[in-house]
């Protein structure tokens, strides 16, 4: 039996075909939308785009049609957001669709209560506006709500190459390991999680009850992890999704390194990796 199928209106990085299908959720039916009396709205600290209602407002967004399951996964992701069943209007061009039921999300307002300043107003980041304005064109949103929505907004720009982070290594010469090697390393301990970034072999010790971020690093244990991040987790418009770890650029590598310094290692991560060899490639 075919599962039933529901509407979803995507207005942030779900509007990118690539971004949606990178989560492991494949629509039936894509088309541009529009929902009235709503706004789209940039919060928290990385201007993460949200659903806001607003009397005689108009937000235009791409609804997709999509499985239960595929919702659900949503779910799972969109942990500050709540849901909203809302009527939009799909259109192609000029010629509108009958209109519709969809889910659109927004700021959970049980959470924006308790810490309002969490979810204040802050300007997006470069990379994700290219995400939202890519799958925008793609899918034909309206071109009066790209240009006053989309691309007229401001955005925090990409760092400069010499701005980039690193994970420093350690003074004196490290021992060259293969993928295979690593690999040998990481199955010996179940604590003890080895990843490769480019030709760095980084260590995470997980014993002594670190637990920010430990799912993350036991997903992805003994990986190229950055190719990893890059082909199935992070896409960026400005490189692309690499199919293999050779496609990828230095300053592809470069960035993803960074955004990994920025995103994941915080707090007690912080303290607990080393540099411990070079990878061979």
């Amino acid at each position: 039996m075919e599962e039933e199928a529901v509407e979803y209106l995507a207005i942030g990085s779900m509007m990118n075909k690539t971004s949606i299908n990178m989560r492991a959720i494949f629509p039936q039916e894509s088309r541009a939308a529009c929902l009235k009396d709503y706004e789209l709205f940039f919060g928290m600290a990385n201007g993460f785009a949200a659903a806001r209602q607003a009397q005689g407002g108009e937000l235009h967004g791409v609804v997709h049609r999509i499985s239960k399951k595929e919702l659900a996964i949503l779910d799972m992701i969109e942990v500050w957001y709540i849901r909203d069943l809302v009527e939009v209007v799909p259109y192609y061009g000029e010629n509108k669709q009958p209109a519709v039921k969809a889910f659109v999300y927004v700021f959970d307002p049980a959470k924006v209560e308790e810490n309002p300043s969490q979810f204040a107003a802050n300007p997006p980041r470069e990379r994700y506006m290219d995400i939202l304005l890519e799958g925008a064109k793609y899918f034909g949103l309206e071109n009066t709500f790209i240009e006053n929505n989309l691309s007229s907004v401001e955005f925090v720009a990409r760092k400069e190459l010499k701005d980039l982070r690193v994970f420093d290594p350690p003074e004196g010469a490290l021992p060259e390991w293969t993928v295979g090697e690593m690999r040998e390393k990481d199955n010996e301990n179940d604590d003890i999680v080895f990843v490769a970034l480019k030709t760095k072999v980084i260590r995470f010790d997980l014993t002594g009850g670190v637990t920010q971020h430990t799912h993350i690093l036991k997903r992805d244990r003994g990986t190229q992890w950055a190719h990893l991040i890059a082909s199935k987790y992070m896409y960026d418009p400005k490189f692309g999704v690499p199919a293999k770890v050779e496609d990828m650029t230095d300053n592809h590598h470069r960035y993803v390194e960074d955004m990994v310094l920025d995103s994941l290692i915080i707090g007690e991560v912080n303290n607990i990796w080393t540099v411990v060899a070079s990878l061979k490639i």
